[in-house]
């Protein structure tokens, strides 16, 4: 296959934009995760020391390839600075394919302390894409208020202790429709952290847009994006003893945010919190939708049930019965034990039985 892909290239380089000639190296990548694999072939032109080309490829995966081409496609024609070209979409043995351009950078690596001058320059790229994709006030807001904010909150309340019930509760008072036709619709990239962002010299590029438009409430990339910053370490007791340096500078940049595009920073006091739900939720749902394609038909799936949580709950929720029925995230997290889900309740988590101390954090009061 990978001869096959190779030959494609050739063909179509120049018609892509890419050196017509010359020898082109691939680098196989198995990007695996437990409820799907996706294999990327990273394209090198002679001795280039970033890929040229970058093809993305998932069995049976075309419906999901093709939804994220679209997205790309999106993006990349009103920020293409930041954000890879998309090329080609196709199939090939039974995988779907996507190509697209490859990007200069390596990944930021973790570390205690970032400097300013890295985190002024990401909220700057945030600002240039959000500017660029943002859409206004728009006047329906009854099914965005179903999606942002009603639907991840009843999902956490189902699954959450007291203080994230009580949180969630009051949250959806001050979250009304009304609330929030008050901001302008930004779709988001939905899944950032620092690991989707490239740095090459003085160019960024944001990668893995498989989730824009999935959230399109502000400050949502930017909340995920400083999370991911945070100097954490591994032990429970010690997670939220940030660097103090750290926590000095993030009211700064709420506030650069905020100013680029010309919101108050004052509404993050809300926006923080349902940024944490949505994020939760979006994952569960994507773990559950993997999970279905999975198993390929109800039975199936039905089975993954019982064997989890007993012949009820297969019967409830694989037989046509609705999130209602069954707790999304209890499933999700028992699915994955201690994985991505288990982390982001506890970060919820702690945000409501601690509310004063994060956005004393955030907002500096």
């Amino acid at each position: 296959m990978i001869e096959d892909c190779k030959q494609l290239l050739s063909t179509r380089a120049a018609e892509w934009g890419l050196p017509a000639g010359g020898k082109w190296n691939p680098i196989f990548h198995n990007n695996h995760q437990p409820t799907r694999s996706t294999i990327n072939l990273l394209w090198f032109h002679q001795n280039d020391k970033f890929p040229r080309a970058v093809t993305k490829m998932l069995w049976r995966g075309h419906s999901v390839l093709a939804q994220e081409f679209q997205r790309l496609q999106a993006v990349y024609t009103l920020a293409p600075r930041y954000v890879p070209r998309p090329m080609h979409l196709g199939d090939m043995d039974g995988f779907g394919m996507l190509w697209m351009e490859g990007v200069p950078g390596c990944r930021i690596p973790p570390a205690r302390r970032y400097p300013t001058s890295l985190l002024s320059a990401s909220v700057d790229i945030l600002v240039s894409i959000h500017r660029a994709v943002n859409k206004g006030i728009e006047q329906s807001v009854a099914d965005r208020h179903a999606c942002m904010i009603a639907a991840p909150l009843k999902a956490v309340l189902q699954f959450g202790g007291p203080a994230v019930r009580a949180g969630c509760l009051a949250l959806l008072e001050t979250a009304t429709a009304e609330w929030l036709q008050t901001l302008p619709v930004i779709p988001q990239h939905g899944d950032l952290f620092f690991d989707n962002v490239l740095l090459y010299r003085e160019e960024c590029h944001i990668v893995d847009w498989d989730n824009f438009g999935d959230i399109d409430l502000p400050f949502h990339d930017l909340i995920t994006l400083l999370l991911s910053f945070l100097p954490t370490s591994s032990s429970d007791s010690d997670r939220w003893r940030w660097n103090p340096e750290f926590r000095r500078q993030l009211p700064l940049l709420v506030e650069r945010y905020a100013r680029g595009i010309q919101l108050p920073a004052s509404i993050v006091s809300v926006l923080l919190p349902l940024a944490l739900a949505n994020q939760l939720y979006l994952h569960c749902q994507t773990v559950e939708r993997r999970l279905w394609e999975r198993a390929q038909n109800p039975a199936q799936f039905r089975i993954q049930l019982a064997e989890r949580f007993g012949d009820d709950a297969a019967r409830r929720f694989g037989n046509g019965g609705s999130q209602a029925d069954f707790p999304l995230i209890e499933f999700v997290t028992a699915i994955e034990g201690q994985g991505a889900a288990a982390v982001m309740y506890s970060v919820l988590e702690h945000y409501f039985e601690h509310i004063a101390y994060w956005q004393e954090v955030f907002l500096g009061k």
